[in-house]
């Protein structure tokens, strides 16, 4: 005790300290870098550690101070970084690096707050209400992007998460200051630590299981551009959520009205957020003016109405219920990701038709032998000799056990002809007419809504198309995902882009394009395509194994990631 007191004297008298001394740690804040985003970053994690770890030596002032003086001017940063993520070509797009980065700088902001509050007693007075209340909504502001962070890469935070933010909501409540309001940053609206945790509550409601990342921000988006959102101590008929401070877990969805609720049970509705949704749906149906938070996205009308729509199946008076009946089963399955791969099994379904696939077996090559000290002891007690003499009975009982007309010896040999495959173990625990739903490892990067997957059975010899729609966790906590199967027998294609040539010089540079293509049904005028390759109306000439067809491309379905979906009109 007397070391730690002795530490802190110490700490507190180092005038070279920038987290003790406020003069230092106006000037430490103020030489900041701000040009480079990475830098301010890295630079301000090392004093949040500081915090996070010295706090108590610190005392509260100091240690509440330099963490809202940290988290102010690293503020900037975050939203630049975060902002790359979503502006194509920009050098961040879509960068899982940036993700991480963000992610660990937000995870020291929400320790260095928690270390702050764990320090409090139960009167922390009038002098420090101002400062904790501000401290309580950005440590909810950071926790909230945090968690979204986690969305985006299918690593959502688990129950430590819930602890700690419940912990600090819980002193709030008990201080009094979970209402007061004022600007979190500046030039903000002023908001209040209550409001920011229900901004995070609310939108963990949505079905980010369901939601691309682009989906999700939007989802956020909707969410905190409503104000004066509430909770209730009393159950009404109108709660469509509950949610108990006590408990390391989210929202669910409430069942029967309890008898006695608990003091730490609050209920939620996501009737207003429901009303939202439609009225913002009509706006985007009508191509009328935007809110302002949809506009600045800069999504596609198809975009926009699907995520609405599937907002406003999750945030009305009853969850979602399926339309397809489910098969439970247990079934051993092969996965494959990604447009290019899943084009690649498809043509080993068409070769293993043809006849292709049966495995050629070559002459064991005599390997050459060595003149050493090792080889002469070896050959002198028949070691050497035993080896090779083992290892050619193994080569020619495997050859004789080997069907070269067994399908799934020749999909085997098929399958290593595919460039770039990675194969993904499944288990699929129900099936419908629709698609089906399978356990997978973890949930990975990969493992996200709107991926392109095939997949087949692990006895079986058919690659068949699918969509990921659906991912989560059961109530063990087992990652899992559902599939959108596509109907049809699917076959590869090549698609010739026609495209005019214009007069003059020009006629004789007349541009042609090959673009591989997927159709998930010969019968069905779609295809599916690599992203980006839809021109409105554009003459094509689809090339596949029935033959040669005219075709004007007429509408994008959907798409994502590296794939999309897009229907043609043939040529009469």
């Amino acid at each position: 005790m007397f070391e730690k007191l002795f530490r802190k004297k110490k700490l507190q008298e180092d005038d070279r300290h920038p987290l003790c001394n406020p003069g230092f740690l106006a000037s430490t804040l103020a030489s900041l870098p701000r040009e480079d985003e990475l830098t301010t970053l890295g630079i301000v994690d090392d004093h949040l550690d500081d915090i996070a770890y010295r706090a108590e030596e610190l005392g509260i002032d100091n240690a509440l101070n330099a963490a809202l003086g940290l988290d102010g001017v690293s503020h900037e940063a975050q939203e630049k970084m975060l902002a790359t993520y979503f502006r194509p070509g920009g050098p961040g797009f879509g960068s899982g690096a940036t993700l991480d980065r963000l992610s660990s700088h937000l995870s020291k902001v929400g320790s260095a707050y928690a270390a702050v509050f764990d320090l409090v007693g139960a009167n922390p007075g009038d002098g420090l209400r101002p400062r904790l209340a501000l401290a309580g909504a950005r440590y909810f502001r950071a926790w909230s992007l945090h968690r979204r962070l986690g969305r985006f890469r299918q690593r959502l935070p688990g129950k430590a998460s819930w602890e700690q933010a419940h912990a600090v909501m819980r002193a709030l409540v008990a201080w009094g200051f979970d209402h007061d309001s004022q600007a979190v940053f500046r030039g903000e609206a002023a908001s209040r630590p209550l409001q920011e945790y229900l901004l995070t509550v609310y939108e963990d409601t949505a079905p980010w299981g369901n939601l691309e990342p682009i989906q999700l921000e939007m989802a956020a988006r909707l969410v905190r551009a409503q104000e004066n959102l509430d909770w209730s101590e009393q159950y009404d008929a109108g709660a469509t959520h509950i949610i108990d401070l006590a408990v390391a877990a989210g929202p669910r969805r409430c069942g029967a009205p309890p008898a006695a609720p608990a003091p730490t049970i609050r209920f939620l509705s996501t009737a207003r957020l429901h009303s939202v949704v439609e009225k913002v749906l009509a706006l985007v149906s009508e191509k009328a003016p935007l809110p302002r938070w949809l506009e600045e996205m800069d999504l596609e009308q198809r975009q926009m109405s699907g995520t609405l729509q599937t907002l406003a199946s999750h945030w009305g008076p009853e969850p979602p219920s399926r339309q397809m009946a489910r098969e439970g089963r247990s079934m051993p399955m092969l996965g494959a990701f990604g447009f290019l791969i899943a084009r690649q099994l498809i043509d080993v379904n068409q070769n293993l038709a043809k006849g292709l696939g049966q495995p050629v077996f070559v002459a064991a090559v005599e390997p050459p032998s060595y003149d050493s000290e090792l080889n002469r002891a070896f050959s002198r007690f028949g070691v050497g000799d035993q080896v090779e003499r083992d290892a050619k009975k193994k080569k020619e009982k495997d050859k004789a056990n080997v069907d070269p007309n067994d399908p799934l010896v020749r999909i085997a040999n098929l399958e290593k002809g595919v460039s770039g495959l990675s194969v993904e173990h499944w288990t699929a625990f129900d099936c419908s007419a629709s698609g089906l739903g399978v356990a997978v490892p973890a949930l990975l990067p990969r493992h996200a809504p709107g991926v392109l997957v095939a997949w087949r059975e692990a006895a079986g010899t058919q690659w068949c198309l699918g969509v990921i729609r659906r991912v989560g966790r059961d109530a063990n906590g087992k990652a899992n995902i559902g599939i959108e199967a596509m109907a049809g027998t699917p076959c590869t294609g090549v698609v010739h882009i026609l495209r005019a040539a214009t007069k003059g010089n020009d006629a004789w540079d007349d541009q042609a394009e090959w673009i591989f293509a997927l159709l998930p049904d010969a019968a069905v005028c779609q295809m599916l395509m690599p992203a980006g390759s839809f021109i409105p109306d554009m003459p094509v000439d689809i090339l596949t194994d029935q033959g040669q067809r005219r075709a004007w491309l007429k509408r994008l379905v959907e798409r994502h990631g590296d794939w999309e979906k897009v229907e043609f009109d043939l040529d009469q």
